[in-house]
């Protein structure tokens, strides 16, 4: 594909110089343009292959070629078709060429250790808690912080009761980890929460296993 391209866009600007009377004095010009547009067309379209760009320029500065006019764009592809052909037959005696015929992934380059993935697979998962806590209205206990909604404000005594909150979830996390994540029938239990008022009310609190 890159040769192939690259011979139509060398044609193409070489047919747009001819116009001019004075084609000798600007086929320098002619051979640089037409190398500059197939590159970016090859980059365009992800078919990059740097031979491709000296297709570009024979066509353009060559006078055989530039003779043959658009005959040159189905020679270049009958060309490139028998060379693929021939790499097909030979190379998969013994192994299997290509591995991808067409992938975006970059399959050349190396896969970054697992401990990297965790770490922007956990970076991901907080951005989207914390993208999801600011549209709501509730307070978010984790094992390393708390998150708060947007102009919530606390006062020191609240902050120090979700420090606490907090540390105890720790130690519960670390429990559950030690004992092989056991403890807890995984349903919400009913706690006394006092209000502002001073009385009690009935809420619930949640054991982290199922969802209340």
């Amino acid at each position: 594909m890159g040769h192939t391209l690259c011979a139509i866009v060398g044609v193409c600007i070489t047919k747009l110089f001819a116009l001019s009377s004075n084609y000798d004095g600007i086929e320098w010009v002619a051979g640089a343009v037409a190398t500059g547009v197939a590159s970016s067309v090859m980059l365009m379209t992800n078919t990059i292959h740097p031979p491709g760009g000296a297709t570009a320029l024979l066509a353009a500065t060559e006078p055989v070629i530039r003779d043959m006019g658009w005959w040159f764009i189905p020679l270049v592809l009958l060309a490139t078709v028998l060379m693929l052909g021939v790499a097909l037959l030979v190379n998969n005696i013994q192994r299997r060429y290509p591995a991808y015929w067409w992938t975006a992934a970059d399959v050349g380059r190396k896969q970054k250790p697992d401990i990297e993935h965790a770490d922007a697979g956990a970076k991901v998962q907080k951005e989207q808690q914390l993208t999801h806590t600011e549209s709501m209205d509730c307070i978010m206990i984790g094992l390393d912080d708390v998150v708060l909604p947007p102009g919530f404000g606390l006062g020191p005594e609240q902050e120090g009761v979700l420090e606490i909150l907090r540390d105890q979830l720790r130690e519960w996390s670390e429990s559950r980890r030690r004992h092989g994540g056991g403890g807890g029938d995984g349903l919400a239990k009913p706690v006394k929460a006092a209000s502002r008022s001073g009385s009690e009310s009935e809420g619930t609190a949640w054991d982290g296993r199922e969802p209340p």
